[in-house]
Parts: C-alpha cells; structure tokens; sequence
C-alpha cells in the first residue's frame, strides 16, 4: 500500500511539474527568431604528430561530410599543430585549452582563408561570386523568391543575399583522444573481472569479444566568423578602383588588424565510436572494414555526435519555416534541410500580450511523416513534406515551425492490479526516427514487471519441490520485448497495439533449497491508449494478455545455467493465474 501511494504521488507531481513547464514555454520574440538561414562549417583537426593513430586521423578529415542540411566550407587546409598536449591528468575543453585553440585559429589566419574560400579570391586577386550566389539561391524560401520577383532588382537580390550567409560560418576544431582498440578495452575488462574474482573467490569468467575497431572520445570546439557590417565594408574596400580584382595585400592588411576574427561558442564532449561485430555475429558486415575505415567511422561518428548536440544547444541551428497547409500539415522543408522521419517540430504563434510585447507561444508538436526531396526543386516552387500532430491546439497556416529534435525513446512507470499485475517498467525506442525508414511510429518495446502475491499450491515431489498446501507468497518477475505501431489522432491522443515474446519467472518462495526457481515463456500482445498531460507526457492504460507457451523450466539453483523442462504448464502450477492484465502508467518521451 506504501508503495501504491508513493507511485501515485509520483505521477501528481510529474504532472505538477510538466503543467508548469508548459506554462513557461511563452518567450520574448526577440530570444526567438523567426528566421532561419543555412549554416556553414569547416572541420579542422589539431595534430598530436607523435601520437598513435595520428596518420589514420589526418587521412580521415579530409574525408568527414557535412550533413545535408549545412553547407560545407571545404578549406584545403584542415590540420593544425595542437597548441597543448594531451596527459592524463588535462581537463578536455578547460578554458586555457579553449583559449589557445581560439588563437591558433586566429593566428593561422582562417578567417582570411574562409573569405577567400567564400570569394573564390586566388593570388592575382581574381574573385569569383558563384558560391555566393549559388549558396543564396539555395537557402531562399519560396516566399523571398515571389517578393523578389515583385521588386526591379528580382532575382539579383536573392543572390547578393548569400553574402549574409557569410556571418554564419562556423569552423569546428576537433580533438581526437584516448583511442584505444577494442582488443585494449576487452583485455582491461578481462584484468577487472580477474581481479575481482580472485578477491571475491569467484569463478572468472572472461568477456565475450564480439566486436572489432576502436573507440575514443571528441573534444570540439566551436568557433563563429566575426563577418557584420563593418568588416563586410573593409574588405569592399580592399577591391582595385576601376578593376574586377582584389588587393590582397589590402585584404590581408584588413584581417590582421580584426581584433577579434572569430567569436568562441562552445566546447563539447562526447564519445567517438569506429567498431563494427567480428565475423560470425548477427550484424557483422558482409565485408569487414579495413583499420583506416574504421577510424573514418570513428571521425564521422564524433563529429555527428558533436553537431547534434550543438543543434540541441543553439536556436541558429534550428530549421525554421512556415506551415504552408494544414489537414494535412505540410511546410516547404525536406531532404535539403537534413529532415527525416519522426523529426519533431514545435509550432509557435506570435501576438502582442498586455504590456505591448510581442511574445512567442508554443501551439503544437508535429512530426515528419512523407519526406520530400526538395535539393534539386525549382526556385521558387519548392515541394512540402507532409506532418501530422501529436500534441498541442489547433495549428494554422503561417505559423512558425521550428526543428527541435529529441531523442526517440520513452520511458514508463506504472502498476497493474489484476492476476499478472504488480508494479511495470517500460521502455521503447522509435526504430524509424533512428534507422530514417518510411513508417512513422515504430517502436521496439521492453516491459519489466515485479510482483508478490499469494498463491494456493500443490506437492511437485517429482521435481524435488516441497510446498506445503497453504498459501504462500511468491515473488514473480516478468519480462517483454516486441514491437509496437502507435497512431495519434485529435491532436493530443494516440493508440497503439503491440506483440512480442515474454517470460516470467519465480523465486524466493518458502523452500529450504536457496536459489531454486520457476520460470515460463510467453507470447504477449495487445493496445495501449495515451493522452497527452504536455507534449512529452502521457498518462497511458494498456490491456494485453499473456499466452503461455510450452511447459515450466525448473532451475534447481542461480549457478544452474538452463532450466529443466517440468511435466506443468504455468497455469496448473499457479491455478487460476490469469493469463489477462491491465496498467495505468506515466510515460515520458525524451
């Protein structure tokens, strides 16, 4: 009952807690922006030359991509000397090591490069402006073409505009360290678990060496190019008069006297992962990756890692556009700007409050649904990807979207009072906003249930289990694991039916025989109902059943390794068990 009660206040007070973070989803239009505008990065590695895996590192960025939905600045030089070393006692991305990545940058002049890269300026001062062209038509919006097709100028202006991507240049210094072999790391874990074997007189028991490659870690740090209206001005003024060249000398002249060229971000850290599964495992590629391959992997793998993180952290990195249909929702972004499915969107309205302020107000979840590949569309007439909703009100044309991604996994907490009841822990993960296939909604689901509950039973003697005929309390685990398809409708509900396989097992009853158990296997399906309290919490009821498959394994003691098969089935074991069940839990979506 104590535990009951503790559950129940737990979700009152999640709910508290989300019902007022809702209510302060209201912003300021102007920590909000409407607008979004394609960014650009270069990735420049620092050089640890005496290190191991030096070489396989330098080969490798020159062959990391940027994704789809940024532009690349693709300098021709991406390697520098690391203004510090690594020991085993550094602090990644402290502030001194920060300060001097942002002043090796500034000092080996990559502001001037990423001008010239952008202006296409070589050492005669001849310049070209198709990049900046090429890069203006690409990030207008079907609504800036139809403006700029009223105005004299049309569709000149569109080009002049992607000078203005210019300031959104980004460069990302990376940190490749502490790479070690998968080898390495098996054998360390193999020297842990000896050691505490010996110390707890255990049985060792080596770790199963299922994969190849190598795994390390990323600091990165990120730098933005000081390119406003001032510094835009000087390099104009570095051109020759009455000539269509630049004065390098006067360019250069401008870019050493910039006092502060790059404007420091951020700093990030996270794990780099370059493995793949050994031959003769279930996901082993056909072919395995050579050791270069496999440190591209690692390179590219971190570097994902970083910039989603950095998307997480930074609104200008946030697509943004406006809802261009609703019943469906449709809105002109697509493979161009990086979408995929399930890729969620916040809707914002703007209105004036009492004060006169104009504020951003959160009106809706969406999700991508039938992506469009809208990277070779005609300007001007670019196509829609289609969204549906999942939470929030009613949802206008004109409307603001803006990308803000998540996670695509869910976790929840609930009790069931029936036969198979007990207290329930559920998880699942959207396979299709991770493996970006055509269906929205699926999820691979793990339930885990426990429960203590009184039972009448009977003498099992020929499988050495004494009971006596009284009531006894047993101790019941239970587990799932299958798929599920959910469906959302009327803006904040959805449905969802499941399947899967499952067991339970028993233990700890009244016995003098430690360590003895029972346990079954089962086929489990059935649907689950949620309404939305926020947009990432619900309150969901699922019905299901349980259909006992086989007959009950007896395990004499925890060390046995496989159970024996017994002469019951579940239900003859613990009579009128039902196989039916019910729960009501909180679910939080991250």
């Amino acid at each position: 009952m104590k535990l009951t009660k503790c559950f129940i206040l737990f979700i009152l007070l999640s709910i508290s807690f989300n019902l007022y973070s809702q209510n302060t989803d209201i912003v300021k239009k102007n920590g909000h922006e409407e607008s979004y505008s394609r960014s650009s990065f270069s990735y420049i590695l620092l050089d640890f030359s005496n290190e191991n895996y030096s070489d396989m590192l330098r080969n490798a960025i020159n062959n990391a991509q940027v994704p789809s939905k940024f532009d690349h600045n693709n300098l021709n030089e991406k390697i520098i000397n690391s203004p510090y070393q690594h020991t085993s006692v550094i602090s990644y991305g402290n502030k001194n090591n920060t300060k001097s990545v942002t002043n090796s940058i500034i000092s080996n002049n990559y502001a001037l490069k990423l001008i010239k890269y952008w202006w296409n300026i070589d050492q005669q001062g001849n310049y070209s402006t198709d990049l900046v062209k090429k890069r203006g038509f690409y990030n207008a919006t079907d609504i800036e073409v139809d403006k700029a097709d009223a105005e004299k100028r049309g569709r000149n202006a569109i080009a002049d505009a992607g000078a203005k991507l210019i300031a959104n240049s980004y460069i990302l210094v990376v940190d490749y360290h502490d790479i070690k072999t998968m080898k390495e790391i098996y054998d360390k874990q193999d020297a842990d678990r000896k050691k505490a074997a010996e110390k707890n007189k255990t049985e060792f028991k080596p770790v199963k060496r299922v994969k190849n490659g190598y795994m390390g870690k990323l600091t990165s740090y990120l730098l933005r190019l000081n390119y406003n209206d001032t510094i835009d001005g000087y390099f104009y003024q570095s051109f020759y008069e009455n000539e269509n060249r630049i004065d390098n000398k006067k360019l250069n002249d401008i870019y050493n006297n910039i006092s502060t060229p790059f404007k420091f971000m951020t700093v990030t850290n996270t794990e780099a992962d370059g493995t793949q599964y050994n031959k003769g495992q279930i996901l082993a590629p056909a072919i395995q990756k050579s050791k270069q391959q496999l440190i591209d992997k690692l390179v590219s793998d971190g570097i994902e890692k970083a910039l989603s993180q950095i998307e997480k952290d930074f609104e200008q990195f946030r697509v943004k556009t406006p809802v261009f249909s609703v019943h469906p929702i449709k809105a002109k972004v697509g493979k161009k700007e990086g979408l995929t499915q399930d890729r969620r969107y916040f809707i914002w309205s703007y209105a004036q409050n009492s004060k006169g302020n104009t504020i951003a107000q959160k009106k809706g979840v969406v999700r991508a649904k039938k992506i469009t590949d809208n990277r070779k569309d005609e300007l001007g007439n670019t196509s829609t990807s289609t969204f549906y909703q999942v939470a929030g009100h009613k949802i206008d044309v004109g409307m603001t979207m803006q990308e803000k991604k998540d996670f695509g996994l869910d976790l929840s907490f609930g009790y069931a009072p029936l036969d198979m009841g007990g207290f329930v822990f559920r998880g699942g993960i959207n396979v299709g906003q991770f493996l970006n296939f055509p269906m929205s909604q699926v999820k691979i689901y793990g339930d885990f249930a426990f429960q203590a509950k009184e039972y009448p039973t009977a003498n099992f003697t020929d499988i050495g289990i004494t009971i006596d005929s009284d009531p006894k309390k047993f101790n019941f685990s239970r587990f799932a694991v299958g798929i599920q398809k959910e469906f959302y409708f009327a803006r904040n509900f959805h449905f969802s039916v499941f399947g899967g396989i499952a067991g339970e097992t028993v233990s700890n009853w009244d016995t003098e025989v430690d360590g003895e158990e029972l346990s079954t296997t089962m086929i489990n399906f059935g649907a689950r109902f949620g309404i939305n309290v926020t947009h990432n919490v619900q309150l969901e009821t699922t019905a299901g059943t349980y259909s006992f498959y086989g007959k009950a394994k007896y395990k004499e003691n925890s060390d046995a390794k496989d159970g024996v098969e017994i002469d019951y089935t579940w239900d003859e074991i613990f009579i009128d068990r039902s196989p039916a069940y019910f729960d009501i839990s909180l679910r939080i979506l991250f």
